[in-house]
């Protein structure tokens, strides 16, 4: 166990056996060009600034669009700064830091935004803000609220910069802690909620531990039912984790199915992602070292999941990109520069093959378990 509460990983695989596009937003390119400040650095920190994209055969690949995440890079006394959206452009070949205060507002400023993902037409955006968080020391303390924007009526810079700027708060109680927002295509969101802890609890807790919650378009939110990382898959359905696998949540309905059983039991360190095409889905199982990728026939509840194969990367995170052609993982690495210490790297792989597409993008600096990798947009 090392200073930050991880143990270490072990080889054991949580997958068992089955139970039984998106519109390019341009905007957020001008977002990326407008608002980004400098460089990506912190307290002398800085993140590797290029990427080349080959597979093993020595083949170019071409690759672009933007990966979404947040980052919390160490300061010079080597402790955690502040959770910071950070952007990777492939067409520029960098990291950016992007500003909080330029990704949402409110009438009183938000001070914390992160975790941002759009809805598969790219219509909605959604993201976990805070507003006057002063100094905190955990999770709990941050008072964490969801919020969602309307973009889809966004025609120039601005507008899509007024809409995020002024995203709608959609929860509002006290004394939880909220991740992991999913907005689907209609702006109907989803979300995990735990009860306050303190961050190894929080990192740590089992699936089971966490409550999911919907928020319709027009604002009702109601509990229903026990998991983590909800993630939708069409208009009416979204899967999500519970302590023994993964799960089809059907809305209409107000049931849950079991789609594919796990030999370890679920946790917030697990996270999920649907390819854009609705075809696959990737599960990140740190402990287990590995990145399932499953293949979905359909989203009715009858027709099963499938495995098309393995990743052996010990990722926290993995989203598809937007052509669903490739998958970015990120993952916890030993650092280079300081010994017994963490950093996170980001790899990218074929979904064809399951071989890299790649070398890596190293993170140097930033604390991997509150670095966050939420989308990959056009």
């Amino acid at each position: 166990m090392d200073q930050m509460g991880r143990s270490p990983m072990d080889t054991q695989q949580p997958i068992a056996a089955p139970a039984h596009s998106r519109t390019p937003m341009k905007a957020l390119l001008w977002l990326l060009v407008i608002l980004v400040v400098g460089s990506a650095g912190v307290g002398g920190y800085f993140f590797s600034g290029g990427f080349s994209a080959m597979s093993d055969n020595g083949e170019k690949k071409q690759m672009s669009g933007l990966l979404i995440m947040a980052t919390t890079p160490f300061t010079d006394q080597q402790v955690p700064s502040w959770i910071f959206p950070t952007l990777f452009d492939f067409g520029r070949n960098e990291f950016s830091y992007v500003p909080a205060d330029k990704l949402a507002g409110s009438p009183d400023g938000l001070d914390l935004a992160y975790q941002h993902v759009f809805s598969m037409n790219g219509a909605f955006i959604a993201f976990v803000g805070a507003e006057n968080v002063g100094n905190v020391s955990t999770l709990s303390d941050i008072p964490m609220q969801i919020y969602r924007a309307d973009v889809s009526d966004a025609v120039t810079f601005n507008d899509f910069l007024q809409r995020v700027q002024n995203a709608e708060r959609v929860t509002n109680s006290a004394g939880v802690v909220r991740q992991f927002p999913s907005v689907s295509n209609r702006g109907d969101v989803v979300y995990s909620s735990h009860a306050l802890a303190d961050n190894k609890t929080l990192l740590s807790a089992e699936a089971n531990s966490w409550d999911i919650y919907l928020v319709s378009q027009g604002g009702e939110e109601q509990a229903v039912t026990k998991g983590v990382h909800p993630v939708w898959v069409d208009d009416t359905h979204f899967i999500f984790l519970k302590n023994d696998g993964l799960y089809l949540y059907d809305v209409a309905q107000a049931i849950e199915q079991k789609e594919w059983g796990s030999l370890e039991k679920a946790s917030m360190r697990m996270s999920l992602d649907v390819s854009d095409d609705g075809q696959y889905i990737a599960w990140a199982a740190r402990e287990a070292g590995s990145v399932f990728v499953l293949r979905a026939l359909g989203w009715n509840g009858v027709q099963p999941l499938t495995l098309k194969g393995t990743i052996p990367d010990a990722g926290t995170y993995a989203v598809f990109s937007p052509d669903s052609r490739y998958l970015a993982v990120l993952a916890p690495a030993l650092s280079s520069k300081t010994l017994g210490k963490w950093e996170s790297s980001i790899d990218i792989f074929d979904i064809e093959t399951l071989s890299r597409a790649g070398s890596e993008l190293l993170l140097v600096g930033s604390e991997p378990n509150f670095t966050y990798l939420t989308d990959w947009r056009p």
